[in-house]
This record gives C-alpha cells, sequence and structure tokens, in this order.
C-alpha cells in the first residue's frame, strides 16, 4: 500500500510527500465539508497500514487564532462531528473538538445534545434537527470499511501470560470466597473484579502489550463488568427466581471449572428454568399495563403557545438527593423559596444537592387543569422537541417499554441482588447469621451462656398462612407427630435476659422503608420449647413467656430467616404499586409520589427524565368535591385527591375513556357515566373539534394558538388540507379559503 494518488487526497495531498497537511476551519462550510471529508476517507483507504498515515499529525487552525494537532483517527471523528455544526450555517470554532480517551455512542449523544439540540431547539423545527443528526450520525457507517484493523481477537493466551506475569492477578482470578457472609459474596466478587479489570487496563506494564480487553474496558463497551465476574472471577450467588437465593454459592468462575458439581449444576440451571417460567407468566400482566397507563395518558398535550405561562400557585416542594436526580430535572423551571425568582435548571447544578427546590411540574400546571394543554414552563425546555408529539402516550410507552423489557429479560431475573438484614446492635453481639440460620454467637463461650436466658413470648408468635389446619397450636404433641415439620411459624422479636437481670429485645431495625424480619423457629427449637413445656424444665411467668438457659441453645439452629433478593424486575412492581394499589397510592401528597416514583426508576435503572413521570401522574390527580374535575392550581393549598390508575380510568371525564377501559356493562348503567362531558380522540360525538372532522376540509386554529400568528408578516396560523396534504400561508386566509370551497364558521371568525 502507498499514497499514490495525491489527486484524491485534496486537503490532505501534502501526505504524499511527506508534508504535515494544515486545514483552516474557516474554510469549512456545508459547501466544501465533503471535499476534507472524501479526502481524508481516501488517503485511510489507501494508506491506513502505512506508518506516515498512522503516525501523521494535521496541524487544525481556527479563527479565533488557536491551534491544535489531531492525529488522523482523532481528526475522522471531529470532521463527522463538525458535519452538524457546517449544516446549522454556523463556523468550527474551538469549543467544537473534541478529545477524549476513547469514543463511544454516549460521546456522539453528548456532543448533539450540547451544540445541536439544545441551543437550536426553540428556533429550528424537529424536522430540520433531525434530519441534520441523522445525517451526521450516517457518516459513522464509513468506519466499518476499516473495522477489521480495528479489531482485537479475544483470547485466552493473553490471561494466562498476565497470569504468569503477575501472580496477585493470578490469585484473584482463583479467588475464595466460600468464608465471606452470603449477603456480601456479590459486592467482594465485584471488588475483585474491578481489581482484576484495573490490572488488564494496565497489561502493557506487566506482558508488553496490551491485553484483548483492554480497550472494551476502557470505552465500557462490549463486556459488562457483572459478565466479566461469572465468566473469570466468580460466579457467585445465584437467585432462585421466587424472591429469595440459593443458600450455596458457585465458588468458582465459568473459565476456572464452572459449574462442573451436581450442586453447582442444579443451581445454574434451575434458576435458569424458573427464569422461563417468570418470563413467559409476566408477558400478559406487563402487556395489561402497558395498554391501561397508555390509554389513561393518551389525551395529554403541550399548550401549543410557547410563550403562554400559566403561573401555577402550586409548585412541587422536592429535596434534591442526589446527581442522578439532578440530571433527570435538567431543562425544568422551578424555585428556590416559593415566592421567588423563577429559575432553570441546566442539570449540572451540584450544590443543589441536598437542598429543596420548589419545581414547577405538569403535576400542578394550571393551563392542563384547565384544559388548555401543559404549559412550557410547567413541562420545560423539553417542551421545544416534543410540542407536536402526544406527550402522555410517548412518557408511558417510554417507560413501560423499559420496566417490560426488564421483568421479561430472564439476565435481569437471574441477577442475584442480596438484601441484607439490618439488625439490632444486641443482636450482633450475641448471635449470628450462617447463611440463613440463625445461632448463637461463637463469641458466647458455654460458661458465659449458663447466666443467659432466652425469653419466647407465645403471643407474639405468628403464621405465614393464617389457613393454617393448625393456627392456634404453637407447641407440637403427640396428635401432630406424623404431620412433619412446620416452617411457617415465625417472631419478628424475642429477648435474652442477662445475668444483671437486664431484659433486652433482639430482632432487625426496621422503620416504613424496611420491614420487620421474620425470624422462622426451626424443628429443633420448636422441640427443645416443647419438652420445656411438657418437662417443666423451662420457667414460664404469669403472661406464659418462656425463659430457656441459653447454653442448652449452644451450637443449634434457633431460626431460620429469608435471604430476600431485590431483583430488577422488583422495579415494575413498585412502579405499578405506586401508582395502581389504593393503600399505598392515597397515602401520599403529590410532592411524595412524585419523589418515590423517581427514587424507582433511578433504583430500577429505568432511564426517563422526571417530567415523564409527572406527565403520568398528572393524569392521576383530581379535585377533592369532584373526581370528574381537575384542581384549581391557582391557590397553593387547593384540595385534590390521589386515584389509582384503576380509578382515573373508571371516573374518567370522557366517557369513552371508561367504555374503552372495563367493566363496560357497570359503566353503561352507572350515573357517573352521565356526567362526563369531556371530549376525547375515540369519537365524533365529544370530539375536541367536530367541525374538522364532519364539514371542514380544513383547520383553523382556534384561541389557544392565536399567539402563533406573525404579527409582522401579517399571516394567519397554519391551514391544513386534506386532498393536497400540504400547508400554506397566506396573507388573507380567508378570502383565499373561500375562493376553495364555502366553509363551516370557526373560532377564528369570531
Amino acid at each position: 500500500m502507498s499514497l499514490d494518488y495525491p489527486q484524491n487526497y485534496y486537503a490532505f495531498a501534502p501526505l504524499a510527500n511527506g508534508q504535515q497537511p494544515v486545514i483552516n476551519t474557516q474554510d469549512i462550510d456545508i459547501s466544501t465539508w465533503d471535499y476534507y471529508y472524501e479526502g481524508m476517507l481516501n488517503v485511510l483507504k489507501d494508506g491506513i497500514e502505512l506508518p506516515e498515515v498512522r503516525n501523521c499529525f494535521t496541524r487544525i487552525n481556527f479563527p479565533t487564532g488557536e491551534s491544535v494537532e489531531l492525529a488522523f483517527p482523532e481528526l475522522f471523528v471531529n470532521m463527522i462531528l463538525w458535519y452538524s455544526i457546517v449544516s446549522l450555517e454556523k463556523p468550527i470554532m474551538p469549543q467544537y473538538l473534541w478529545f477524549g480517551k476513547t469514543f463511544t455512542g454516549n460521546d456522539v449523544k453528548n456532543f448533539i445534545d450540547k451544540y445541536v439540540i439544545i441551543p437550536n431547539r426553540a428556533t429550528i423545527s424537529n424536522k430540520r434537527l433531525n434530519n441534520i443528526i441523522g445525517d451526521t450520525i450516517m457518516k459513522f457507517i464509513d468506519i466499518d470499511k476499516f473495522s477489521m484493523y480495528f479489531a482485537s481477537t479475544l483470547n485466552l493466551e493473553d490471561s494466562i501470560n498476565l497470569m504468569q506475569a503477575d501472580p496477585e492477578y493470578y490469585n484473584y482470578l482463583h479467588c475464595d470466597l466460600s468464608e465471606v457472609p452470603l449477603e456480601q459474596v456479590k459486592d467482594k466478587g465485584m471488588e475483585i473484579t474491578y481489581k482484576v479489570i484495573d490490572k488488564i487496563k494496565n497489561s502493557k506494564k506487566y506482558i508488553g502489550y496490551n491485553h484483548c480487553l483492554k480497550d472494551a474496558f476502557e470505552a465500557h463497551e462490549g463486556v459488562k463488568d457483572k459478565q466479566y465476574k461469572e465468566n473469570s472471577v466468580n460466579i457467585g450467588t445465584k437467585p432462585n427466581g421466587q424472591g429469595s437465593i440459593y443458600h450455596a454459592i458457585i465458588n468458582q468462575a465459568y473459565i476456572t471449572g464452572g459449574v462442573n458439581t451436581p450442586l453447582y449444576q442444579f443451581i445454574d440451571s434451575g434458576s435458569s428454568r424458573v427464569a422461563q417460567i417468570i418470563s413467559k407468566k409476566s408477558v400478559g400482566e406487563s402487556g395489561g399495563f402497558s395498554r391501561i397507563l397508555g390509554l389513561n395518558n393518551l389525551p395529554s398535550y403541550l399548550n401549543p403557545d410557547e410563550n403562554y405561562d400559566c403561573h401555577s400557585a402550586r409548585p412541587i416542594e422536592l429535596v434534591i438527593e442526589n446527581k442522578d436526580m439532578l440530571k433527570r430535572l435538567a431543562d425544568r423551571y422551578y424555585y428556590l423559596n416559593p415566592n421567588g425568582q423563577e429559575l432553570k435548571l441546566n442539570g449540572d447544578e451540584d450544590y443543589l444537592i441536598g437542598h429543596t427546590i420548589w419545581l414547577r411540574s405538569p403535576m400542578t400546571c394550571e393551563s392542563y387543569a384547565r384544559g388548555h394543554g401543559i404549559c412550557r414552563h410547567c413541562y420545560g425546555d423539553l417542551y421545544y422537541v416534543n410540542r407536536k408529539a402526544n406527550v402522555g402516550r410517548y412518557a408511558s410507552e417510554l417507560i413501560t417499554e423499559q420496566l417490560t423489557q426488564t421483568r421479561l429479560s430472564a439476565k435481569h431475573i437471574l441477577e442475584s441482588r442480596i438484601v441484607a438484614i439490618p439488625w439490632n446492635d444486641a443482636f450482633r453481639a450475641y448471635f449470628m447469621v450462617d447463611i440463613n440460620c440463625i445461632k448463637i454467637s461463637n463469641e458466647m463461650d458455654h460458661e458465659t451462656l449458663k447466666s443467659y436466658k432466652l425469653v419466647i413470648d407465645p403471643e407474639k408468635v405468628q403464621l405465614e398462612n393464617d389457613d393454617d389446619l393448625y393456627i392456634h397450636t404453637f407447641i407440637s404433641n403427640h396428635e401432630m407427630e406424623d404431620e412433619g415439620p412446620f416452617y411457617d411459624r415465625y417472631l419478628t422479636e424475642f429477648s435474652i435476659i442477662t445475668p444483671d437481670e437486664e431484659e433486652i429485645s433482639i430482632g432487625s431495625v426496621y422503620d416504613k422503608d424496611t420491614p420487620e424480619t421474620k425470624m422462622y423457629l426451626t424443628s429443633e427449637f420448636m422441640n427443645i420449647i416443647a419438652e420445656m413445656y411438657d418437662k417443666d424444665l423451662g420457667e414460664i411467668d404469669e403472661n406464659n413467656r418462656i425463659y430457656i438457659p441459653m447454653d442448652i441453645l449452644e451450637d443449634i439452629n434457633l431460626f431460620y430467616v429469608k435471604m430476600e433478593n431485590n431483583d430488577i424486575g422488583k422495579s415494575f412492581d413498585m412502579f405499578k404499586d405506586i401508582i395502581n394499589k389504593k393503600d399505598i397510592t392515597k397515602s401520599y401528597t403529590i410532592d411524595q409520589i412524585m419523589l418515590q416514583l423517581l427514587n424507582v426508576c433511578i433504583k430500577g435503572n429505568i432511564h426517563c427524565r422526571s417530567v415523564h413521570l409527572e406527565v403520568i401522574l398528572s393524569n392521576q390527580i383530581r379535585a377533592k368535591d369532584d373526581r370528574l374535575q381537575r384542581p384549581d392550581w391557582r391557590y397553593y393549598n387547593n384540595d385534590y385527591e390521589i386515584l389509582t390508575l384503576n380509578e382515573a380510568l373508571t371516573d374518567n371525564p370522557a366517557v369513552v375513556y371508561s367504555l374503552v377501559y372495563n367493566k363496560l356493562g357497570k359503566a353503561l348503567y352507572s350515573p357517573s357515566t352521565f356526567q362526563k362531558q369531556d371530549p376525547s380522540i375515540f369519537d365524533l360525538f365529544f370530539v375536541h373539534k367536530p367541525k374538522k372532522f364532519l364539514t371542514a376540509d380544513h383547520e383553523i386554529y382556534g384561541e389557544q394558538q392565536a399567539s402563533l400568528i406573525d404579527k409582522e408578516k401579517k399571516e394567519n396560523p397554519m391551514v391544513y388540507f386534506k386532498d393536497g396534504e400540504n400547508t400554506e400561508y397566506h396573507k388573507d386566509m380567508r378570502k383565499f379559503i373561500n375562493s376553495i370551497s364555502p366553509r363551516p364558521k370557526t373560532e377564528v371568525d369570531d
């Protein structure tokens, strides 16, 4: 290969003579961009393997007088990104220069967001912006022509060489987590994995070249950290698909032994089968929820006047808890106090973390409550992107698509996220958890235990199943011997008596977000209790509480605890519960429910901005005294009611939404059905603009769109013609339409 065709290299022709190319960015515009890009492409086609190309640095001069030297790969990426800038008819300035250790899809997105969408969305149409973005991204397809030069061959030889050169790396890949507490196995495994990844990133100093996975880990693309952990470090815990985990770990990775024992094979294959069953079962459930959520939010739309401000008196009070939450509130309007100056969030105001703000929100938009659409100040500057979209349907589909895919994904169902039990200090001092069994701590010697007593109160023993045949029986007797052991009796706390006669409560720490931990009595412990009663060996007080010497309980399993797995699919259940479970939904204020829903999406890794959640919630908020009306948000303390999703559809102010939802027979004779008068998109009788559909061949916008008229040009709003499928502006619109066909009187005439 050689650079023998300088006529094809245009501005980069000096390369053929061993000279450095020099580019002046003021010479690059939409008419000349192809000249520079095609020249680069031809150089790479002819000489990508040549040292003079791979080591070439091109000098880039900016109009500001600044300059920089870029290697060919860096310039190639920048030249593609600059296409979007010249398409906007802007000069290429130093701020448009991209630098980075790696280049990924997120880098492209961030560049386009920062320099193309956000500065221009209010002044340039979505159609033009989308065309520019599409044309820019299409250029990256040309990279495929050289993909064979970028690929790193995956192999185990690199790992073997690294293990031989670095004993620490060897030890990481052969780690033993058998002594690690079950709830910490995953975290410990990930801790070791990150150390392994760090070794791979720095592999050149150990083996003289880069490990085959180095680039993938640098870019965070191609290989997931958790997948690499199971493949190369430690498989660890596995969920059983029923809300808990298997109580044994797979103490090796797939490449260091894998599932080569019957136990490991059972755990690995068993959970997979359960995941398939759960996925199949969830198909209908997920689809049904998506349907009704989309139905309830179908009427949502934005006020067509971008300058209109409803001046709602009821902002949402919100504490910014973390950076992730702050990013999801970007482009929103807020106050630092309820009566303060309106400000805009950019998403990078880290100084607001931990502070309270008052957020303008679609939930309390006065314009939307009065039927005129969500105003821009309540929706935020994302308005400019979504102003012609059905924002309710978009919000529901954006969120339910992610929730549903998560729910149906076996990969997510099989992920273990053990919930650590927050035991109180007394528990940790006297007891320990061995996998899922509670025992007396090894720190307590036999002689010491003789002076301690464990106290059980039969009144506090509960049954998991209230329909149990022996619901009133606490202690087994001879009539029950053939029934086998019972594992459904549990306590949430018990006590011990110290040598000083002090009674100390033992259990877990709990609050509204952390429920009490159920401690199930083992059959071995139940037999001891029964023996104490039968033979009067234990002390029993007037409340029927039994005092058991702790020395006879040494080395036995007293209780079982359920190791709860917080799999990612639970975000779906939590999301549904918050908006469609009466006891939960109605326990929140509008400020609290918005925060809870946002936190569920953050924890469940559901990618969406907060405004989409608020649009969904806005359709479930009604006036306290009339479910068919929205609250009057001109007043801060106006009463409201948060309806569940089912209630919002049943009591929807548009009759057809209720009829297409559920229980058609009941809806037809329900008195509330005959009080509903709001329009809907489903029928002609309650349609928003019946004249448009019944008699008119055109549409003239009404009072809400009056501000769209360009007063300088004295043009009327846009008119739509069905037959021509095009739009026009005309100085004298009424005269023009009348010349085509008679039309009915419209709001504009009034």
